[in-house]
């Protein structure tokens, strides 16, 4: 009703901020695309988890929110190791081999493909949810050495 009242009032307001929320869409999409992920995508439509959503509470958050800072670095240290862990990349990796030729060569029907691709993306979730938690190690490790002994000492 306001809308109707201005535009009658004010000529051209209607239009502009059509204009405007076309504008604001499409932007919106564009930056949508940018970020895009098939496995994002995919992963919302089947209604799975997404690692590293922020307006999600689950196990993992809730322990790192109850740590202090050095416990906090100690923990997302102890998954920066994982990840650079020899061991850990090979077997992933021939996971990931194994799950993607049983699903493209070996599957009988699509029970069997979906199976062998959720394995896919659990595996991945994975090594996302780790990398995640590495990449914030070294964003706090970084952070923390940027600060001085007494910078550190000075609120105590």
């Amino acid at each position: 009703m306001k809308n109707s009242i201005l535009g009658w009032l004010f000529k051209g307001y209607v239009e502009k901020l059509n204009k405007d929320s076309q504008d604001s869409l499409e932007l919106q999409i564009e930056a949508f695309k940018a970020t895009l992920d098939i496995k994002d995508l995919i992963r919302e439509r089947m209604k799975s988890i997404r690692p590293r959503h922020p307006d999600e509470d689950t196990i993992l958050r809730t322990h790192i929110a109850g740590l202090d800072d050095d416990g906090r670095l100690s923990f997302y240290s102890k998954a920066h190791q994982v990840t650079e862990n020899e061991a850990f990349k090979i077997t992933a990796e021939s996971l990931l081999s194994e799950f993607q030729q049983k699903a493209g060569l070996y599957s009988g029907d699509m029970t069997t493909v979906n199976f062998n691709r959720a394995g896919v993306n659990g595996v991945q979730l994975l090594e996302e949810e780790l990398l995640g938690l590495s990449t914030t190690y070294k964003i706090e490790k970084e952070e923390r050495r940027k600060m001085t002994e007494e910078e550190r000492h000075s609120a105590i």
